[in-house]
């Protein structure tokens, strides 16, 4: 029996908005950083000392700690995933 599943950017969260899950997305299939993830969804206007502090609140949050939780359930049998995303949840 296969299991079949959505393309990953279809997945959604109802407690996450469209942006989030789209860096969340960019982060964990595309291979983009965190912060780079972050920075293109975002296009935050401060100085490079804060954004990384900006981005450890996003990550950290529940919403979307649990959002990456779901998709890793969802999504952990395809290789295309960002391996680097990995080692954090």
């Amino acid at each position: 029996m296969t299991k079949k599943l959505e393309n990953p950017s279809k997945f959604k969260c109802e407690t996450l908005p469209e942006r989030d899950r789209c860096v969340v997305f960019l982060w964990f299939f595309c291979g983009f950083t965190q912060k780079k993830s972050y920075e293109t969804i975002y296009k935050p206007r401060c100085s490079a000392s804060s954004l990384p502090p900006k981005v450890s609140l996003f990550f950290n949050d529940w919403r979307v700690a649990n959002y990456i939780r779901a998709l890793k359930n969802q999504f952990i049998d395809y290789p295309y995933t960002n391996p680097l995303a990995w080692k954090y949840y």
